[in-house]
């Protein structure tokens, strides 16, 4: 059975204005509306790879077990909604359960506001997952809003 784990309220992150998907968009208002795809525009490419930064540093800090770090790094948004001890005990459970990342590859990612959406299709030593993580930008830092797994190897 699939267990989607969630790290931080993703409320706030709906609650902003409407994503601009770096795919084509089928989100239509209307059936009859058909959808097009967005255009993407090399400020868009720019913003989304200095979103990704934070992904590597991310699974490096998750195999070397510096789960405290990965806290201290956070937005603020992420710490109001989750104490430190309840994220580093969360990322330490799921360590132990999928191991170390061997790989990842981003599926797709959006755009709302200083928010970016990144989706990959990663491996752990102990199975395959699919993240999602939210970063804020702010200048030319990119910190964790939220992160969430979802595997067939979790419980």
């Amino acid at each position: 059975m699939r267990t989607i784990l969630l790290v931080t309220l993703f409320a706030t992150l709906w609650a902003c204005s409407h994503p601009t998907e770096t795919a084509a968009s089928a989100n239509a208002s209307s059936p009859q509306e058909a959808s097009a795809p967005v255009a993407i525009t090399s400020a868009d490419n720019a913003i989304v790879d200095l979103a990704e930064q934070a992904v590597p540093q991310f699974h490096m800090a998750i195999n070397g077990g510096r789960f405290d770090a990965i806290y201290d790094g956070a937005s603020q948004d992420l710490k109001l909604a989750q104490s430190q001890t309840s994220f580093v005990t969360y990322l330490q459970k799921l360590h132990a359960k999928m191991g170390d990342v061997q790989g990842a590859n981003r599926t797709s990612s959006s755009i709302a506001g200083d928010l970016v959406t990144l989706r990959y299709d990663s491996k752990y030593a102990k199975g395959d997952a699919n993240e999602e993580f939210v970063v804020r930008l702010q200048g030319q830092a990119a910190t964790l809003v939220s992160y969430r797994m979802l595997s067939p190897s979790l419980p």
